[in-house]
């Protein structure tokens, strides 16, 4: 049988050391490292090795080009506790959020956006969580379709009641302390 040396074996013929796409497949038949801290038990409820076959299994469902199985193996790794970064291919479980160059996927609020810190006292802020969520998830379109000017009215009316964005680790939060007193959810004064 004749050999073609430009085409890909299946990722299952490759094992340790083998090199695909520039990048050397590991000791745990991925591509991924780890980095920060060791894993933190008390958030992280996954084993190294179960960390490892599912790093590798979604690797394996992306080539297959079976993404609707790759995507439920990234949440199941993030609501477990474990960020990863594809474009660095790296993944840590220590607590600390990865800063990524890809957002996350999009939570049930339709928008990346993650609350930190403490919840909304609506006694003290006019808007309610529902209405939050939907300015972050306007803002993220309003960035997307490039309109900057929208982006940053939506983020300013945010601020004017206490909620702060950060754009690269994609979270927000709420106290009662930012907030600037006499606005109100439209921005008017």
């Amino acid at each position: 049988s004749s050999h073609n040396p430009h085409k890909s074996p299946p990722l299952s013929s490759f094992g340790r050391g083998k090199k695909r796409d520039s990048t050397w497949i590991n000791e745990h038949g991925h591509y991924y490292t780890q980095v920060g801290g060791p894993i933190d038990t008390s958030i992280c409820t996954l084993s190294e090795d179960e960390i490892h076959n599912l790093i590798r299994e979604r690797m394996e469902r992306r080539h297959e080009r079976d993404y609707e199985t790759a995507d439920e193996i990234i949440n199941q790794l993030r609501q477990c506790g474990v960020d990863i970064d594809d474009k660095a291919k790296e993944w840590r479980a220590d607590g600390t959020r990865m800063i990524s160059s890809q957002p996350p996927t999009l939570n049930e609020f339709g928008h990346f956006y993650t609350q930190i810190g403490d919840p909304v006292d609506t006694s003290i802020c006019n808007l309610s969580e529902d209405q939050i969520h939907d300015m972050i998830r306007e803002r993220m379109f309003c960035k997307a379709e490039r309109d900057f000017k929208k982006a940053d009215s939506i983020r300013s009316q945010l601020n004017g009641w206490g909620i702060s964005l950060d754009d690269k680790l994609y979270q927000w939060q709420w106290k009662a302390e930012w907030r600037k007193l006499g606005q109100d959810p439209e921005g008017n004064r």
